[in-house]
């Protein structure tokens, strides 16, 4: 929870920083860093949407459950996947097709 304060706390600061801490130095960042550049409120829009998929995705993970398909202007696989590695994802994809598969079956 405390994690989850600090980055949006750093996201009305400064949002390329808390871009950076949950993404690492990839494209998400360098595209935060340009729409800060170009004008602000875009950059903490890109930050919070980065901030509340990987923060919602991770609880979907947690849960057990495929967190979902890639979200157009986020390319980190950290964040889409919720934390979990691709392999972790898969498997979670696969249960959750097994699981539709048997209900539709009744």
């Amino acid at each position: 929870m405390l994690y989850r304060i600090s980055i949006l706390i750093l996201n009305f600061l400064f949002p390329p920083l808390a871009v950076l801490l949950l993404t690492g130095p990839n494209f998400d960042f360098a595209l935060n860093c340009v729409l800060l550049l170009l004008a602000v409120i875009p950059s903490h829009v890109h930050g919070f949407l980065i901030s509340t998929t990987f923060f919602h995705r991770r609880s979907k993970v947690k849960k057990g459950q495929y967190p979902g398909d890639p979200i157009p202007l986020i390319t980190s696989e950290y964040v889409t996947n919720g934390g979990a590695t691709t392999r972790e994802v898969v498997l979670l994809k696969n249960a959750e097709g097994r699981k539709r598969r048997r209900s539709s079956r009744r």
